[in-house]
């Protein structure tokens, strides 16, 4: 399910109904802004799918970041280990912490499947950012 609306969304411009980058950040911010700071990493369930976003819209999720895309109220909110933030959807800042999180996790996943597909996330980061 992340994979089809993560696809739609990198094919989608900001706020076309097949725009799901909202789904996105939740996805993200569960694996990569919520788990306290004493726990090794997220669950490997969470992590694929947070890295499914980055391999299959990572492009899409960059330009909003760029462009500081925010949504009403607390909808994108940042996540628990992140207060005090006070984001409201995509941005720089966001942006840099997922690609240093994601590295994080990669360096401390046990899983080497999550490993594989967490690594291929951060190479289409990479790509996203030099584009």
């Amino acid at each position: 399910m992340n994979a089809f609306v993560a696809r739609m969304t990198q094919m989608s411009k900001p706020s076309d109904p097949l725009d799901f980058s909202l789904y996105g950040i939740w996805t993200l911010r569960t694996a990569l802004e919520d788990p306290s700071p004493e726990k090794k990493v997220a669950p490997a369930a969470s992590l694929k799918a947070a890295a499914v976003w980055m391999v299959y819209a990572s492009r899409a999720l960059r330009d909003r970041s760029v462009n500081e895309q925010a949504y009403d109220g607390k909808t994108a909110r940042e996540g628990e280990s992140l207060r005090g933030k006070e984001w409201r959807g995509c941005s720089k800042e966001r942006w840099a912490i997922w690609s240093e999180q994601l590295s994080s996790a990669r360096e401390k996943c046990e899983d080497s499947e999550t490993v594989g597909l967490v690594g291929k996330a951060i190479q289409e980061m990479q790509t996203a950012e030099e584009k």
